[in-house]
């Protein structure tokens, strides 16, 4: 029996911290940056919009992200308006979130180790959570992880109206993509 709890006690010590830790955003490397982009028609109209506003919450078996709406800009401060206001009813709103399963990701141990991959997620926006596919990068560095998330989204799956301005209106199809680093929490 001894050696049997002995070999338990060592198997729980080797396994990465992610699995028993809760995981914080490190800014001490750099900013968490958040992207949202659409196009739009008539012509070539490309929306960038932009923040470094991320939260993350670990229970312990899911990471959760969640970016605030109000702070997201696109460089233009009508459209950032008409986006929050006639759009996203950031007043009912504010934030839209991601979530997923720790365990679905392949957590490097070796700092500038990769892993990469697809899994399934838990998008929620406009009050509406619905499944997406989300690929995902994570590399090791001497502190945590750099990670690097991306999917894709329709906001009529989300009851969000297409934006239509001066006759020209936003696809529906959009895409999401966010960079920052992870540590795991004291």
């Amino acid at each position: 029996m001894t050696t049997l709890r002995s070999a338990l006690v060592a198997a729980l010590v080797l396994l990465p911290s992610t699995s028993f830790a809760g995981m914080k955003l490190d800014e001490s490397i750099a900013k968490p940056k958040v992207g949202f982009k659409a196009n739009g028609e008539p012509g070539a109209l490309d929306i960038d919009a932009k923040t470094e506003s991320l939260t993350v919450a670990d229970d312990g078996t899911k990471l959760t992200f969640t970016v605030d709406m109000n702070k997201v800009t696109t460089g233009i401060e009508l459209r950032d308006e008409h986006m929050r206001t006639k759009f996203l009813h950031t007043e009912t709103y504010p934030t839209v979130a991601i979530a997923f399963e720790k365990a679905k990701i392949a957590w490097p141990t070796e700092t500038g180790q990769k892993a990469n991959g697809k899994l399934d997620a838990q998008f929620t926006a406009h009050g509406v959570t619905k499944p997406v596919s989300m690929t995902y990068e994570v590399q090791k560095t001497k502190q945590g992880w750099k990670c690097t998330g991306a999917f894709d989204y329709n906001t009529s799956d989300f009851g969000i109206e297409v934006p239509n301005y001066l006759g020209i209106t936003v696809d529906g199809k959009q895409s999401a993509k966010a960079v920052f680093y992870l540590v795991d929490a004291p």
